[in-house]
């Protein structure tokens, strides 16, 4: 499915929903969000097409499959903030060392 690409979690979908363009006018003024729609071979071949139903988005972010509302994956609910790291002492023994001149 095609949506914004502002990133968001479970629970934000609420936000989005209300969000979105109720209709052309609102869209082109700049007051609304395009609607998500279905793209590609896999959503085709799963019978999604077009645009996305407020319970498919729903069931997409609690990690339910739009078209089974199988469970697909765990939903993110926040980014943990241990897997934030500082680059600096990754990259430090990765440096090459200049030759010695002896």
């Amino acid at each position: 499915m095609a949506l914004p690409v502002k990133a968001l979690k479970a629970g934000q979908e609420a936000y989005w929903l209300d969000q979105i363009a109720r209709n052309r006018e609102e869209y082109f003024s700049g007051r609304g969000e395009s609607p998500g729609r279905f793209v590609g071979s896999a959503a085709h071949a799963s019978g999604l097409d077009g645009v996305a139903s407020a319970e498919q988005v729903r069931a997409m972010f609690q990690g339910l499959d739009p078209a089974t509302s199988e469970l697909r994956c765990a939903p993110l609910w926040r980014a943990d903030p241990r897997s934030k790291l500082a680059a600096g002492p990754l990259l430090g023994p990765s440096r090459p060392t200049p030759p010695s001149r002896a």
